[in-house]
């Protein structure tokens, strides 16, 4: 297995690998041992979702289920200047019980907000600034996943009055606890999961607000994952009248996608992956208009 190197690349100093001194036999055991954990975890993980894959089933969702947040870890940094900040942290803690309660800025890139459309309040937005004075857990939004929230909502009341939609919620997907699927090796968890009913078939969505410029071109399996759904779940679920899909929210500009070649953005589109920035004002129609094609 570790003679393989068709699986993994190991980067480490030259003299590492030198047989000149006898400590290095310990590099040397702690990288195959690192080696075999991974690659056992792998070949568990690969053979346990592709049996998943062939023994879907819907079930309701549910109070106590472990995406629908019930309270937020928040720690300070006390070496950092933080006093502002727990006292935004304590109004929120009041205010958030309040019905007409919509967002509190606790500091100039962090913010508390709530969106009718999610199923719970509030999502919290924490920006790179003050990741070293403030630690939320579960993991706060990103600037990308933030932005994919004030989109939708910005979009959402007069598209479901066009679509003739019955209902739409939105869901944050947690990351290890929510719902997974096998991709590119390891467990793949998309953020968001929006669910809209019309004429009595149920449409749920899988959304990834991410940068694209490390994706490993078109085919990536994240990208593609939209296919695994059509192809290896959907027939799986149909008699529930449920109707699967997954979209990638690019905040990487198409210039920016090194490897994008000679592919346009509507050549992207079809792929499901939609750009958040190029196409800011479209995005969540074009969404919704391939979603109930």
């Amino acid at each position: 297995i570790v003679e393989s190197k068709v699986w993994y690349k190991i980067y480490i100093p030259q003299d590492k690998l030198e047989f000149n001194s006898f400590a290095n036999v310990a590099v040397w055991q702690e990288l195959v041992v690192v080696l075999l954990k991974k690659y056992i975890e792998q070949f568990y993980l690969y053979h346990k979702n592709k049996f998943n894959a062939n023994h879907i089933e819907t079930r309701t969702l549910l109070a106590d289920d472990e995406n629908l947040i019930q309270q937020y870890d928040v720690r300070l940094n006390r070496n950092e200047e933080v006093e502002d900040i727990q006292v935004r942290f304590a109004d929120l803690k009041t205010n958030i019980t309040n019905d007409v309660f919509k967002s509190i800025q606790i500091a100039t890139e962090v913010e508390a907000f709530d969106t009718l459309m999610h199923l719970y309040k509030p999502l919290i937005y924490l920006g790179k600034g003050y990741e070293n004075k403030v630690q939320i857990y579960p993991v706060a939004l990103n600037i990308t996943e933030m932005q994919f929230m004030k989109d939708f909502e910005r979009e959402i009341e007069s598209l479901q009055q066009a679509h003739k939609l019955d209902e739409v919620f939105l869901l944050r997907n947690q990351s290890k606890k929510g719902i997974g699927f096998f991709a590119e090796g390891n467990n793949f968890y998309p953020d968001f999961m929006l669910w809209m009913k019309k004429d009595g078939k149920q449409y749920l969505t899988f959304i990834d607000p991410k940068g694209i410029r490390n994706s490993k071109g078109i085919n990536d399996a994240k990208i593609q994952f939209h296919k695994y759904l059509t192809e290896k779940v959907q027939s799986q679920v149909i008699s529930e009248n449920l109707i699967l899909n997954s979209f990638i929210i690019s905040n990487t500009k198409l210039l920016e996608i090194n490897w994008h070649g000679d592919l346009t953005i509507p050549d992207f589109n079809q792929h499901h992956v939609l750009f958040q920035e190029e196409q800011n004002k479209e995005y969540i129609g074009k969404m919704l208009d391939k979603i109930l094609i």
